[in-house]
């Protein structure tokens, strides 16, 4: 990774490994295939089949939401209070300069 101060327009070839969106992107498909697991074996559900229900809201998402959250909760336990308050930060930094470049 590469930190420079404003002033500094350093160009630099792209390395896919340490490209930040990409690797958001790609924990963010592990995270999604590892919660696709538990939620697929209680209710033989896709990933797709579950964002559609999770959308309209239907009686199973309560149970799925606690799935959901405990799944987040086991992932997050490897992070301290503090680590997990600096990621929460970074993700709303990140989602704001994301947003405002659309």
């Amino acid at each position: 990774m590469l930190l420079r101060d404003e002033e500094d327009d350093v160009k630099r070839d792209l390395i896919l490994d340490q490209y930040v969106p990409y690797r958001m992107a790609v924990l963010a498909h592990m995270m999604s295939e590892g919660f696709a697991k538990r939620y697929s074996q209680e209710f033989d559900m896709t990933i797709g089949e579950w964002r559609v229900m999770a959308n309209l809201g239907h009686q199973v998402f309560n149970k799925i939401g606690e799935l959901a959250t405990d799944y987040e909760d086991d992932v997050c336990a490897s992070l301290s209070t503090e680590e997990y308050a600096a990621l929460d930060r970074i993700l709303r930094k990140l989602s704001k300069r994301a947003q405002a470049l659309i």
